[in-house]
């Protein structure tokens, strides 16, 4: 009878455990890849938070716009450390991927537009980048450190939710950003 009781109680937790370590609705070879990445699930999708902002190229982005397409979407500041250290990894994230069904949405908070195009040519980044100038969309996101980086799945939900530098260029990252890009 005590082995029963314990064998029930083992299986509750373990099941509670497994049950919220990711949306039921995701695939499990993203849950895999994503944590040979180093990068875990929110345990519920969550709904972007829509924004338009201008491009330092030029023309704007709205985030709900990119529905269907996976969107890597970075908070940074040209003054951050970290995102400087980050930067170079995107960049060569942004050259891999670029014109697959991934979208580079990386939104500079509070900066004037010229310190962010000279930042930009300077170190040589080609990614699109935003510009968040009264950091309104940061704010909204509930942004409280940077780099932040949120990855948005093709239906348009966030799955991902990463405060802090990293690689983004390791082979397990893109490794699970082609899964991810491949999955419907």
């Amino acid at each position: 009878m005590k082995k029963h009781i314990y064998l029930t109680i083992v299986l509750i937790f373990l099941t509670g455990v497994f049950a919220g370590a990711a949306p039921p609705d995701i695939a499990p070879e993203i849950i895999n890849a994503f944590d040979k990445a180093g990068l875990s699930l929110l345990d519920k999708k969550q709904e972007i938070k829509d924004f338009t902002l201008k491009l330092v190229k030029g023309g704007n982005v709205q985030l709900s716009s990119l529905k269907g397409k996976v969107v890597f979407l970075n908070f940074w500041a040209t003054w951050c450390p970290p995102c400087r250290i980050e930067m170079p990894s995107m960049e060569n994230m942004y050259q891999q991927f670029n014109g697959k069904a991934i979208e580079f949405v990386v939104v500079n908070i509070r900066e004037d537009e010229e310190d962010v195009k000279y930042f930009l040519d300077y170190f040589k980044f080609n990614f699109p980048v935003a510009l968040d100038l009264d950091g309104g969309v940061a704010a909204n996101y509930g942004i409280e450190g940077i780099p932040t980086t949120i990855i948005i799945g093709k239906d348009g939900k966030i799955i991902i939710e990463e405060v802090g530098s990293r690689d983004w260029n390791t082979p397990e990252m893109i490794d699970a950003i082609n899964i991810l890009i491949q999955h419907d």
